[in-house]
């Protein structure tokens, strides 16, 4: 750059740490070895030695991308909700799209409320289930949060 500026690129990998279970997030440039044995594909830190590998389930890829706005719908699907375009709640199906075309995920009953006050917060397009719809009761909990 012509101005003096220096760039600084980092690229961080959500990881599991081998010894304490934690999610953690770990530059890509300090990576000095990856190789496989009975935990996977295993990662070791330059700078520190820890070994850490990558998020093998549901629970721990929501716990990694999380701050990513990744979140759990059922029990088979992790969605990007930022990406999420549609919620039909009477069918129970998160689109991408904005057609009925487009890909979607299910989202579980338990999970109903939440996806509803996350399409509330992030302007996602709610179409409520009819006079049985949580839409109106979850708005109402969320302005009453906010007062």
């Amino acid at each position: 750059m012509s101005d003096g500026t220096c760039v600084m690129r980092v690229h961080l990998v959500p990881l599991v740490d081998l010894e304490t279970g934690q999610i953690v997030e770990i530059d890509r440039d300090d990576i000095t070895k990856i190789t496989s044995d009975k935990y996977g594909i295993v990662f070791t830190s330059h700078e520190s030695g820890k070994r850490y590998r990558f998020p093998r389930n549901q629970d721990e890829i929501e716990e990694a991308w999380f701050q990513y706005g990744f979140r759990s719908t059922d029990s088979t699907n992790v969605v990007n909700v930022n990406r999420a375009k549609v919620y039909d709640e009477a069918r129970g199906l998160l689109y991408f799209g904005d057609s009925e075309e487009s890909d979607f995920a299910y989202v579980a009953a338990v999970h109903n409320d939440h996806v509803i006050a996350l399409s509330i917060q992030r302007g996602i397009k709610v179409i409520p289930s009819g006079i049985r719809s949580r839409y109106n009761k979850v708005k109402e909990r969320l302005t009453r949060r906010s007062e």
